[in-house]
């Protein structure tokens, strides 16, 4: 039987703790992530055009205004509020992963969202 002595133990209690203070560290940073989906929030409004558009905020913080389609020539707006909310979720999905927010034709067509040409 392998007895330990006081350099083993010691270079053991290191590396215990060591490893503790990683595994905190990682379910910290893992808590406390700077993107989180739910610091997103979508709010969508009627224009005055007769369209719907939406902003996004981040932290109660405007991140993006979305008047208008820029994804679109011309000035284009989505249809209804829920097409205005599926574009705004896709947009802060995006977001919270880290990835390019842009919405293309694609996007709309795949997602089912109608747009409105606006005056």
């Amino acid at each position: 039987m392998k007895h330990l002595n006081f350099k083993n133990m010691a270079t053991a209690l290191v590396l215990a703790t060591t490893l503790s203070l990683l595994a905190i560290y990682a379910i910290d940073l893992q808590q406390h992530s700077p993107v989180e989906k739910e610091e997103y929030r979508v709010v969508t409004q009627k224009s005055e055009q007769g369209g719907w558009t939406y902003n996004i905020y981040h932290s109660q913080q405007l991140l993006i205004k979305q008047e208008y389609v820029p994804a679109i020539d011309g000035k284009f707006q989505f249809s209804t509020q829920k097409d205005a909310e599926k574009a705004g979720s896709k947009v802060m999905e995006r977001l919270s992963k880290g990835h390019n927010p842009s919405l293309s034709p694609k996007d709309f067509n795949e997602n089912n969202i109608q747009l409105v040409k606006v005056p």
